[in-house]
């Protein structure tokens, strides 16, 4: 009976898609994402994925979606998966982000380590993913260094002011006063800057 059904198929004309057959699922998923339509998304990269498991890219994608609609555990498993295929700071990034938000600060700090000993100079906004990393764990030293590190790419990304001045009170290692009068400037003026 399958035999039959696979042979029907056959003569029916259709055929089974191939893995470079990926690519156009991935782009129907991002048409459906660009119009927020999540769940098509899902649908086209999951596609993708099982025409082509071995495309990283059709992981990640997915993992994005599943972000945005709140299915994290989804979206850390897409992550780790296409970290395992195709190690990429984008991927490490963005993974150490979704830790990051659901309390994981130890991944999320080992994923930025990863992301800057593949690149150091990579993208400096992974200084302020790990600085808040360490910031909710605690550890404001090393909190101060990362923040600081995001302020030189990024000197008007007002975020880092605000937890550096909290790590500056708590650690009494840069001075409360000079933490406050620039945090203070970097508000008042106007186009404060920072990430979108």
């Amino acid at each position: 009976f399958i035999f039959t059904l696979i042979s029907s198929a056959s003569y029916a004309g259709v055929v089974a898609p191939k893995p470079e057959d990926a690519e156009k699922y991935i782009k129907r998923g991002q048409e459906f994402a660009a119009k927020s339509e999540h769940e098509n998304a899902i649908k086209e990269y999951s596609t993708a994925v099982k025409v082509n498991p071995k495309n990283a890219y059709a992981y990640y994608c997915r993992a994005i979606e599943y972000q945005r609609i709140g299915k994290h555990d989804k979206a850390m498993g897409d992550f780790t998966k296409s970290i395992e295929i195709e190690p990429h700071c984008i991927i490490y990034s963005e993974r150490a982000s979704g830790y990051l938000w659901t309390g994981y600060y130890d991944e999320a700090i080992s994923d930025v380590t990863s992301c800057i000993q593949m690149h150091s100079q990579w993208n400096r906004k992974i200084y302020y993913i790990r600085g808040l990393a360490y910031f909710l764990k605690g550890n404001f030293d090393k909190a101060i260094q990362d923040l600081n590190q995001d302020i030189k790419a990024e000197p008007k990304h007002w975020e880092d002011y605000f937890y550096l001045l909290i790590a500056a009170k708590a650690t009494s290692s840069l001075s409360f006063q000079e933490a406050l009068s620039t945090t203070k400037n970097i508000l008042l003026q106007p186009n404060q800057g920072g990430y979108e």
